[in-house]
């Protein structure tokens, strides 16, 4: 039998392991049972949401909640069933007490305040004496701002997981409309570097309930990835897909993959290790505020990669607001203190003579 088989080659894995055939559960290992007490009463989509479940892919890698445990797994096809594999989890994030990180965010964008203030003063005056040497120190300190300003925002993104209210302040608005516009805007930032980025979308629009800044930002991470896995040009598309209950956002590059190696890592903070000299990636929070973003909403995010043949990487977003999730209007958003998102975003793919000046202004 099947289960047999089964059973014989994960029975003695440490981690979950479950095995999917349409909406049943034909197998799962004693480390799944122990992870899911109730597993006897559940289906899968009691479990995952049907995006996932219904996703035509060989193998993806995401991340979502599973019984209150931020969870990290790998999907396969095998003897014509799915197999889920559960890499990691962590317990229910709100026990954790860390309201020195979101004290430590508000104190930087308040130096970074200070500091944009004195630079907006200062730099013009160092760009107009001609020098060009003076005129890209100051572009790197302006490019330098805006990374700043990026990872604070993320460090409190990523804070407010641990809190107990999310910050979110959903609306309704036209998701097409929205992510049409932001890719415009940010080809145009990267016109000059060889890199078409383009959008597609089978509906004209699409109404959705969300943080739209949030949605935003998420975006943006994910456009960002992209750029970071291009070298010498490529292609970066953006597509929005509706499901019968929610919709796919979806980043595709031509990029060089992911390595198998960083593919377990690939939400974790810190991991991505680049020498300083590096003008390009980030502090390694990309992925992780994509992910945190989407399951604010309720939903989920996965990606498929093949060294050499490019990353896809998909956020689910339900299209109903799901009552559950306590919305506060309360709580600040995605700031950029009236400085362009696009730059805030992308500031750690774009050039040093993208933060000139006369470019900026």
């Amino acid at each position: 039998m099947i289960t047999d088989k089964f059973d014989a080659l994960f029975g003695l894995y440490s981690e979950p392991v479950l095995a999917i055939s349409g909406n049943e559960f034909i197998y799962y290992n004693n480390a799944a049972r122990k992870f899911l007490p109730d597993i006897d009463q559940l289906r899968p989509n009691d479990i995952f949401p049907a995006v996932i479940l219904d996703l035509d892919s060989d193998s993806f890698i995401g991340e979502l909640d599973v019984a209150g445990k931020r969870s990290t797994f790998s999907a396969a096809r095998f003897e014509g069933c799915r197999i889920f594999s559960v890499l990691s989890s962590a317990e229910s994030v709100e026990k954790i007490d860390i309201t020195a990180f979101s004290a430590l965010s508000l104190e930087m964008k308040n130096y970074l305040a200070v500091l944009r203030l004195a630079a907006n003063t200062v730099l013009p005056y160092v760009e107009n004496t001609g020098d060009e040497q003076l005129g890209m120190h100051a572009a790197m300190i302006n490019r330098s701002y805006f990374n700043i300003l990026r990872l604070t925002s993320n460090i409190e993104l990523l804070s407010a997981e641990l809190n107990a209210v999310p910050p979110l302040r959903r609306r309704h608005f036209d998701l097409a409309d929205t992510v049409r516009r932001l890719v415009d805007a940010c080809s145009h930032l990267i016109e000059d570097d060889s890199v078409n980025l383009s959008f597609s979308s089978a509906e004209e629009k699409v109404p959705i309930s969300a943080d739209k800044d949030r949605i935003e930002q998420m975006l943006l991470n994910m456009i960002s990835n992209s750029l970071i896995n291009l070298e010498d040009g490529g292609t970066v598309t953006v597509s929005i897909e509706l499901t019968k209950e929610s919709v796919l956002i979806t980043v595709r590059d031509s990029g060089n993959g992911i390595s198998d190696e960083a593919k377990a890592n690939v939400w974790s903070r810190y991991e991505a290790k680049r020498p300083l000299t590096d003008t390009k990636g980030g502090a390694g929070f990309g992925m992780a505020v994509i992910s945190q973003i989407a399951r604010l909403h309720g939903g989920s995010v996965f990606f498929e990669s093949r060294k050499g043949e490019g990353t896809t990487i998909a956020a689910s977003i339900p299209l109903d607001k799901d009552d559950s999730i306590h919305v506060s209007d309360n709580i600040g958003v995605y700031q950029s203190r009236g400085i362009s998102p696009f730059l805030v975003g992308l500031s750690t793919v774009l050039g040093y003579d993208k933060f000139k000046q006369k470019y900026m202004d």
